[in-house]
């Protein structure tokens, strides 16, 4: 059972804070098994802080004292820290640490690229382009373009790097890269045998946007791609 955290009134903070700060914790840390041992000090990721909040720093330090595999398969591995959480108190962090991704959107006539797909989890659902940054490749942009190829086969272009986003920062540190690629050359697509009922898109600018307000597009870093790369477009 997860542990509570209780706080004195006094140290409420304001609403946009207690945002931030839950994004950074995640589930609640369970109570340690295992005594303490070389602790370490990490600073939980958040956004620039306001000058009145800039006091308040430390209390976003965690200490891990141990970690240990939980379990593993051939796409993630669960991790067990012990810890003591920002307010003092042991517990335990459960994580997922499981490759980084990539997601690309391709502009080409003035159409952005979406692609429809069946997925075992989730169903139906439109999305960009995009897939796993596998141990071989030297960065993210040959990721993107070895996806972009597989599923729309389309190649070259001129690309962007429109930065990287965490979709799951309390569960995973896995982040997905985010790109733009304008004009590339049309060939033919050589999707995975999990993707063989693939279908290609073609959406204008507005019609991208209406699908991702409308949930169509259900994918959120393809949401904020789109959201970035459109506006870098204007």
């Amino acid at each position: 059972m997860s542990a509570k955290t209780h706080r004195p009134r006094a140290r409420m903070r304001s609403a946009r804070n207690d945002s931030v700060r839950n994004q950074c914790r995640g589930p609640t840390p369970r109570r340690a098994h295992n005594a303490p041992r070389a602790p370490e000090r990490i600073v939980c990721a958040r956004a620039a802080p306001s000058t009145e909040e800039k006091d308040m720093d430390q209390r976003d330090v965690w200490t891990r004292h141990g970690r240990r595999k939980a379990w593993t398969t051939p796409r993630f591995t669960v991790w067990e820290d012990d810890v003591t959480t920002p307010d003092g108190r042991p517990g335990r962090y459960d994580w997922v640490e499981a490759p980084d991704s990539v997601r690309v959107a391709a502009f080409v006539d003035g159409h952005v690229l979406v692609i429809e797909q069946h997925h075992y989890l989730a169903g139906v659902t439109w999305q960009l382009p995009g897939g796993s940054v596998d141990p071989q490749d030297p960065d993210s942009e040959t990721a993107g373009r070895r996806e972009l190829a597989e599923e729309t086969g389309h190649h070259g272009g001129r690309w962007t790097d429109l930065g990287s986003l965490y979709p799951l920062p309390g569960l995973s540190p896995a982040r997905v890269h985010l790109w733009q690629v304008e004009e590339p050359d049309a060939k033919a697509p050589d999707p995975e045998p999990t993707e063989a009922d693939l279908i290609v898109r073609r959406l204008e600018p507005h019609e991208a946007v209406a699908a991702a307000l409308d949930g169509r597009v259900a994918c959120a870093p393809s949401v904020a791609l789109l959201l970035r790369s459109l506006s870098s477009l204007r």
